[in-house]
């Protein structure tokens, strides 16, 4: 759709259309780019001031779902925060799903938590424009890849709800049909960055953000294989340190009934300012069942994680904000879980009677299939450890 076409419909003018059909499919773009930006609009109306934390976990998200073998970099400075991530290239799916704000996750045999979805708005709560750069797949086929081209797109929501709206929305659309026809090409392995820039008054705010995020970080490896290494460089307080993983275990036994497991792994935590490069280590306790889909962390926790109160209870790979004062002693990941849209609560089966649907919200408490039951049955010993932390950093 070109932007006359777009102003013309806008303001009902003749489009000059020889058929029907001509008229049509301008009706319908325009149409689908009003539904983009009414999207868009809801999500930002959405935000508040602590929109930013969810937002670093939706990068975060994103970047897992684009490599098995996640590295990622949050750098903020006192203009800015950047997000960098090395994975897969843009795709035009992806790409699309970018601007449109529709999750290009398609295959659940991949263990996707979603990508580029309605959560990727949330960013928007640290600046309304975001500059996007990497790499970018040209195919012919499904199976040929033909090169790959520096991408760079500007994706402005300053404005939601007006013309200049929806000419910013079909120029980035436009923008993505071409994008194939670029000569600037690179090697697929470079890092995707998103860029925000940030005001004077927001960066106090985004590095405490920040550093609630550090402090969950020991789990979301422990829960992500995918996820290897987080890289954080906080400018503002003067902190920059790498969360990696170990590749070995402490400790794999079996545990209990139905094939659970009892396994201890380590989160290292190295100080890239120290002049050794100084490392802390962070045990984790957890059980996870004989299908790996449902993994339950034990007490006590971190000292890193801070007020034990304020750690969400209940993860699907990423905390879902919100479920921190859930009834439950214990922090659950389970791959049956389905998170409401804004991450911060999961949805009942369908098929649970209205009663105990009643029941199980009004005690804030999830309807859990077997494994959870029994996993509450495994974790009695644990019962009371909640609230304790070890000063030592170890989580046991």
């Amino acid at each position: 759709m070109t932007e006359q076409q777009l102003e013309d419909y806008f303001y009902d003018r003749n489009l000059g259309c020889d058929t029907a059909k001509q008229f049509q499919n301008i009706e319908k773009e325009y149409l689908d780019i009003v539904g983009y930006c009414k999207k868009v609009k809801l999500g930002i109306e959405n935000l508040t001031i602590n929109s930013g934390e969810r937002a670093l976990w939706e990068l975060v998200q994103n970047a897992r779902d684009m490599s098995e073998d996640c590295h990622i970099c949050i750098e903020l400075n006192e203009d800015s925060i950047v997000f960098r991530h090395y994975g897969q290239p843009f795709s035009y799916s992806s790409l699309l799903a970018l601007v449109k704000q529709d999750s290009s996750k398609d295959d659940p045999a991949k263990d996707l938590a979603g990508q580029y979805g309605t959560g990727f708005m949330t960013t928007h709560a640290f600046n309304r424009v975001v500059d996007v750069s990497g790499p970018y797949e040209v195919r012919k086929s499904k199976i040929e890849v033909e090169k790959y081209i520096n991408m760079h797109m500007v994706l402005d929501r300053s404005n939601t709800a007006s013309l200049e709206a929806y000419k910013e929305m079909n120029r980035e659309l436009m923008q993505v049909e071409n994008m194939c026809e670029s000569t600037e090409e690179c090697q697929g392995d470079s890092p995707t960055v998103f860029r925000y820039n940030l005001t004077t008054e927001l960066v106090d705010t985004v590095s405490d953000q920040i550093k609630k995020v550090s402090g969950m970080l020991p789990f979301v490896l422990v829960i992500n294989e995918r996820i290897k290494e987080v890289e954080v460089c906080d400018n503002h307080r003067k902190e920059h340190y790498v969360f990696r993983k170990s590749t070995t275990l402490n400790l794999d036994k079996p545990f209990g009934e139905d094939g659970w497991h009892e396994v201890e792994s380590v989160v290292n935590r190295v100080d890239i300012l120290s002049s050794e490069n100084t490392s802390v280590s962070y045990s984790c306790h957890y059980l996870l069942s004989k299908d790996k889909e449902d993994l339950v962390i034990i007490p006590p926790y971190p000292f890193i994680c801070d007020d034990v109160n304020k750690i969400p209870s209940l993860f699907l790979w990423f905390p879902l904000l919100g479920t921190e004062q859930f009834g439950v002693n214990f922090i659950f990941h389970s791959k049956k879980f389905y998170p409401v849209e804004k991450r911060n609560n999961i949805q009942l089966p369908e098929d649970v009677p209205w009663n105990e649907r009643y029941q199980a919200e009004r005690l804030r408490m999830p309807y859990l299939q077997d494994t959870e039951r029994r996993a509450f049955y495994l974790l009695r010993p644990y019962r009371h450890c909640r609230n304790q932390r070890d000063p030592s950093g170890s989580f046991r």
